[in-house]
């Protein structure tokens, strides 16, 4: 179990690790034993006027998914450095919408 004031740490530590521009609100943290997982908030998607609700899940992925691969080398080294102070994994979240990733 962790206390609420380590949970403020790690959400402290992220919050001004994180590059302002992966996110359009706060990431979403939470702590477990083993784990801390940050999931991110990223802005919505603009599709074509009368697009469906298909070509919008589709283009939300699109998206997550290039996100996912552009950012990689830069999230594993937060990682890493997050890895080392708090001893615990770490799991990365990208949410579009409400698409979840």
């Amino acid at each position: 179990m962790i206390t609420d004031e380590a949970l403020e740490r790690v959400r402290g530590w992220f919050s001004g690790r994180l590059p302002e521009d992966w996110q359009t609100s706060p990431a979403d943290i939470s702590v477990n034993r083993d784990e801390i997982v940050v999931t991110l908030h990223l802005p919505d998607v603009d599709t074509a006027d009368g697009a469906g609700e298909t070509e919008t899940a589709e283009a939300r992925a699109g998206r997550a998914s290039a996100f996912r691969e552009d950012t990689r080398e830069q999230r594993m080294a937060i990682a890493r450095e997050a890895q080392h102070r708090y001893e615990r994994t770490v799991s990365w979240g990208v949410s579009i919408g409400d698409h979840h990733q």
